[in-house]
């Protein structure tokens, strides 16, 4: 089967195109976000699959990241990615942006990274805070590592973070990501960094988590379950948490349970 994976969530847009039967990357591409990115998304997809010499109609199935991240990157990503699996009838699957980014830092043939060390995803939130989901590298019988998550996703102030990461200075961590960037004074506690420039999103790593969804439920991946991976409260919400607005919502009601949003 042949899964398109899609990354929108960064500055970076990632696809890539993996044959899951042969276990090989067909195509990937990864090009700075611009203006009218939704055109330029799919003009993009077009032109991986003549690269790969594929049609839409030799995909088996799609998988996007749902973020954390930009939020107008991931509105593109993901409807784009919607657009096409209700069209063609196919599966898709999300993958978290921060699992994704820490999968491409673990396939990279630079670091060292041996059993224990702990990758620290970590893209800048603005307003002063940043997502982040520290994972430990995980050696099995098996041909290569894993990666086991230590908790979840969490948007939080860069000395949050630094709180974290001076309570496992005694491993070997390593910053993923945007965030160091953003916020020097996370770069300044032991801890190697890998920006986006040295580690991007990888559309070829997106499909193949999303492939391990396919396999562990396929069922569960329709275009119409697919939903955004909400971390920090909007606006909206901060207002009328600190009394600023009523407490109905611009859809209408008194408002709807959620975690919160992403930035844009």
């Amino acid at each position: 089967m042949l899964v398109l994976g899609l990354d929108t969530s960064t500055q970076v847009c990632a696809l890539g195109i993996v044959d899951l039967d042969r276990g090989v990357t067909l195509a990937v591409s990864a090009a700075p976000v611009g203006p009218r990115q939704g055109e330029r998304l799919l003009a993009n997809i077009d032109c991986l699959l003549i690269e790969a010499g594929l049609g839409f109609c030799d995909l088996g199935a799609f998988a996007v990241s749902i973020g954390p991240g930009s939020f107008t990157g991931l509105r593109v990503g993901m409807a784009t990615t919607k657009g096409l699996a209700f069209a063609l009838g196919l599966p898709v699957a999300g993958v978290p942006t921060l699992e994704a980014l820490a999968e491409a830092a673990l396939a990279l043939p630079g670091p060292d990274l041996e059993a224990g060390t702990l990758l620290w995803p970590c893209l800048d939130a603005r307003r002063g805070e940043v997502h982040s989901q520290p994972f430990e590298i995980v050696v099995e019988a098996t041909p290569r590592p894993r990666l086991r998550p230590l908790r979840e996703v969490s948007c939080g102030t860069p000395e949050d973070l630094i709180a974290e990461l001076m309570s496992a200075s005694t491993r070997r961590n390593l910053l993923i990501g945007d965030g160091p960037g953003r916020y020097p004074a996370l770069a300044d506690v032991g801890a190697r960094v890998l920006s986006l420039v040295h580690c991007p999103p990888d559309g070829a790593v997106v499909a193949r988590l999303g492939a391990r969804q396919l396999a562990a439920d396929r069922a569960a991946c329709s275009p119409g379950a697919l939903a955004v991976l909400y971390v920090q409260t909007t606006d909206a919400e901060r207002g009328r948490q600190e009394g600023r607005l009523g407490g109905r919502t611009p859809f209408g009601g008194s408002g709807r349970p959620r975690v919160g949003a992403t930035t844009g």
